[in-house]
């Protein structure tokens, strides 16, 4: 990742620096040979704000500005950072099937939240990569049939959670065939192996049954005898 020169702003003071990206941090190096880590599992949001890009660690704030017309590009491959380590931290393992980026509202027991994310549609699940703390991977096997409402799509768990996503632009149309044809497979996969599970859990409970009745008649036979 390209090294990008800046003005930074931390707590202990502003200087003139060069920010790389790394898979886990920001790292700013100070002219004056001094170094700098921000760690992502510290980000809590960022957000650009006139060009500056305000950081907002878990215990203090911070700024990066005067990137020039790099801002953009800059934020963007943070963001794109920054997801890629929500993704590890949530142990997400499906193969990528599609990316899109759009607004989104989630409700949870205690939480709701409503912004603009990423989003990357897996084989087993739905990640929601927002530029904050709030990833959420949404696991389709509990999910019912997505539902759509003009350029919105809303889909609902069976423990109560609801995720809606909406302006994806020309991605409308596809990323819902494709979230319809995952949530599809991975219910049929859920439910083949529920099947097998009960067919296993039958046949040991089976056999069980069998030797409970053999020990029992042998138990009969000792207190006879």
């Amino acid at each position: 990742m390209p090294a990008y020169e800046c003005t930074a702003s931390l707590p202990e003071g502003t200087f003139e620096a060069s920010a790389t990206i790394t898979e886990d941090e920001i790292i700013l190096r100070g002219v004056d040979g001094s170094r700098h880590a921000l760690p992502f599992a510290d980000l809590m949001d960022m957000r650009l704000v006139n060009y500056r890009l305000a950081l907002a660690m878990r215990d203090y704030e911070a700024e990066i500005s005067k990137l020039g017309y790099l801002t953009e590009d800059f934020f963007e491959k943070l963001w794109e950072a920054y997801s890629a380590k929500s993704e590890r931290a949530l142990f997400v393992e499906g193969d990528l099937v599609m990316r899109s980026e759009g607004d989104y509202a989630y409700a949870e027991p205690g939480v709701s939240r409503n912004s603009i994310a990423k989003l990357a549609l897996r084989t087993d699940c739905l990640c929601i990569l927002p530029h904050d703390a709030g990833a959420r991977r949404v696991p389709l096997c509990f999910a019912d049939a997505p539902e759509r409402e003009g350029f919105s799509l809303e889909l609902r768990l069976d423990t109560g959670e609801a995720y809606r996503i909406a302006r994806l632009g020309g991605d409308t149309d596809p990323f819902f065939g494709k979230l319809a044809d995952v949530r599809e497979s991975v219910s049929a996969r859920w439910r083949e192996a529920h099947r097998a599970l009960e067919a296993n859990l039958d046949a040991r409970l089976g056999e069980a049954a069998a030797a409970y009745e053999t020990f029992q008649g042998l138990d009969a036979n000792i207190v006879v005898g």
